[in-house]
């Protein structure tokens, strides 16, 4: 009877434990608050155009929200986008579209970018190889949370803020 009893705690224990770090998970990435912004989907990453531009298996574009890369012929154009590379390509991503606009004038998808648990946008910015983008209504969503992450990448003069200026 206590064998069994002591069995139970230890599941519901364990459960309750993994649970509760999925959850922590999540929340980390800022999934779980964009989630109720737009719709979710997976989609597999065909090709890499720049820095913060894919093509999807079913061809569609998507241009990561809130934050921008250097464009072809800048500096860190390449870095970037050899960084993007490496997140994204040849992967299963998670995207999340922007609700309010789900296509910029270019007919590419605005959304945010998970590959494998990780938050693309995110590190793109935290690595000094992006900067923040703020367009309405999307770009504002995650608006202090991208602000502090350039202002880091900024503060250890990290790619992109390595430059002189």
């Amino acid at each position: 009877m206590v064998a069994a009893k002591a069995h139970t705690c230890r599941v519901f224990f364990s459960l309750l434990v993994f649970f509760l770090l999925i959850s922590l998970q999540r929340h980390s990435v800022g999934e779980d608050s964009l989630s109720a912004s737009g719709n979710v989907r997976k989609g597999f990453v065909r090709w890499v155009v720049d820095g913060d531009t894919i093509v999807l298996g079913n061809n569609e574009h998507v241009r990561y929200v809130g934050m921008d890369t250097p464009e072809r012929g800048e500096p860190f154009y390449k870095e970037a986008r050899r960084r993007n590379i490496e997140l994204v390509k040849g992967k299963t991503i998670t995207l999340v579209v922007c609700a309010e606009q789900p296509k910029d004038k270019y007919g590419r998808t605005l959304g945010w970018v998970w590959a494998d648990a990780v938050p693309v946008n995110e590190v793109l910015l935290k690595e000094g190889l992006a900067k923040t983008l703020m367009i309405p209504p999307c770009g504002l969503k995650k608006k202090k949370d991208y602000a502090r992450l350039e202002s880091e990448a900024k503060s250890r003069r990290i790619g992109i803020w390595s430059l002189r200026r």
